[in-house]
């Protein structure tokens, strides 16, 4: 949420300057809690380097929105294969929380920059589970945290124990999708459609 909130205070006050002025807010806040560390909760939320994960995805957006994704579809898929593989090799790594942007933003950032330009090439849509993973996406966000808690009530009283590591990660994995796409289908989609109504008024008939 602060991120957000940095985002819209940019946006709105200086919407051409955005991008960069936030890679050197958020710069200056990570080398603080690099070279001056605090465990106070506030303190590690507010210079996690995760914050550079999100500076990444608006670039892939500002890139977009500029029309300055000009790559064909032969380089979208090798980003998206090199993300790929970059990932699943991340996976062996002790992933120290400074190595975190290396490790997992990265190879993230890779991949949805393939997709956003392969959009123009391949008919993503037509692979439903995956759209409608990517339409509750902010619900999953808001939600998995909450369902990773629940679930590891269960295990700790041991019934969901005996299924073993993997096993296990995937009953996670599916339950945080599920509940992610049943918040967005019968929370955020009805409260967004009716924000809308009421911030922009009645529609004209001939739209």
């Amino acid at each position: 949420m602060f991120f957000y909130l940095c985002l819209a205070v940019a946006s709105t006050f200086m919407f051409r300057a955005r991008v960069p002025v936030l890679t050197l807010f958020f710069s200056a806040l990570v080398i603080v809690g690099l070279v001056a560390p605090n465990h106070s909760a506030a303190f590690v939320t507010y210079t996690d380097p995760i914050l550079f994960e999100f500076l990444m995805g608006c670039l892939i957006a500002e890139l977009l929105a500029g029309g300055r994704l000009r790559f064909g579809p032969v380089t979208s898929v090798m980003l998206i294969v090199t993300g790929g593989v970059a990932l699943a090799a991340s996976l062996a790594s002790s992933d120290p929380a400074p190595l975190r942007v290396i490790y997992w933003g990265l190879p993230s950032f890779l991949i949805v920059l393939g997709v956003a330009r392969g959009e123009q090439f391949f008919n993503f849509g037509a692979l439903r589970v995956a759209t409608a993973i990517g339409d509750s996406s902010y619900s999953l966000y808001l939600t998995h945290g909450l369902v990773l808690s629940a679930i590891a009530l269960l295990f700790r009283v041991q019934i969901l124990q005996a299924l073993g590591g993997l096993p296990f990660a995937c009953v996670l994995f599916a339950a945080c999708l599920l509940a992610g796409w049943l918040c967005w289908r019968y929370v955020e989609r009805p409260l967004t459609s009716f924000l809308n109504r009421q911030l922009r008024g009645p529609v004209s008939g001939t739209r």
